[in-house]
């Protein structure tokens, strides 16, 4: 599968769930015990962690390219009363070295708040 908006936004299409409604496990027992702060979740898809998170009183701010992903994570955080903030961010001109297409995936990212140097 190529790495662009419109493949991921043909994949969330295709079906329900990509990836399952519930957060990453690992992601989730590591971030389970943490204050509410805020997070940041990068390539959230269909933001299944930042949903679990903001469930959990955390400020969340999902960041994805496709938005069909950020669609279907919006329209959840809805029906479950939550803001998950999805964003779909200004892909850098293809000339550059960090194009869409070698941009590489990460997980959510999180800062407590009383320690987050962006406080």
């Amino acid at each position: 599968m190529r790495n662009d908006p419109q493949s991921w936004d043909a994949r969330y299409a295709g079906t329900d769930h990509v990836w399952s409604a519930e957060p990453n496990a690992l992601a989730a027992e590591l971030v389970a015990d943490l204050p509410p702060g805020r997070a940041l979740d990068l390539a959230a898809g269909e933001g299944r962690m930042a949903l679990w998170l903001a469930a959990r009183g955390w400020t969340v701010t999902a960041l994805d390219f496709s938005a069909v992903g950020l669609a279907k994570g919006q329209a959840r955080a809805e029906q479950d009363g939550l803001d998950y903030g999805g964003r779909s961010p200004t892909p850098p001109p293809p000339t550059s070295a960090s194009a869409p297409s070698t941009w590489s995936s990460c997980s959510t990212c999180t800062c407590p708040a009383p320690t987050c140097p962006a406080s």
